[in-house]
């Protein structure tokens, strides 16, 4: 079933229904990332989402799914996506960027309580890399 519920979500990310894509969040999820540090809930997910559509309007996240234990789920996606909008702070490039990374999901029921992701800091990364390169 959890394997169901990510595969679900990421599709409706990719299809732009970012409610149904939160859905898989519960609103006490705790977040671990090398950026906001543990603790910052569903509301942030909301914000980093928007934002990460909003300099990247063409984004997707293809995934593929490994369940870990009965509640956890590694998530390896591949983002791909035109950097055309500004993203804390860093202006729009104009470039393609394509990048491989990792999420682990902790699961209870059907929500995500806990979240481990390297997606904010790589796209920061792959921002800054690309605005050297210019």
């Amino acid at each position: 079933m959890p394997l169901e519920l990510v595969h679900a979500a990421f599709a409706a990310l990719n299809e732009r229904r970012l409610d149904d894509y939160l859905d898989l969040y519960d609103d006490a999820l705790v977040c671990h990332d090398l950026i906001h540090g543990p603790g910052w809930g569903r509301l942030a997910v909301a914000e980093q989402v928007q934002a990460m559509l909003a300099a990247f309007p063409d984004a997707r996240l293809e995934v593929d799914l490994s369940p870990q234990l009965a509640d956890q789920v590694v998530v390896h996606y591949t983002f791909s996506g035109t950097h055309q909008g500004a993203l804390d702070g860093r202006a729009a490039t104009g470039k393609h960027l394509c990048f491989e990374g990792r999420m682990e999901l902790r699961l209870a029921g059907d929500a995500v309580i806990e979240r481990w992701s390297n997606l904010p800091i790589e796209l920061k990364l792959q921002i800054a890399a690309a605005q050297h390169s210019a």
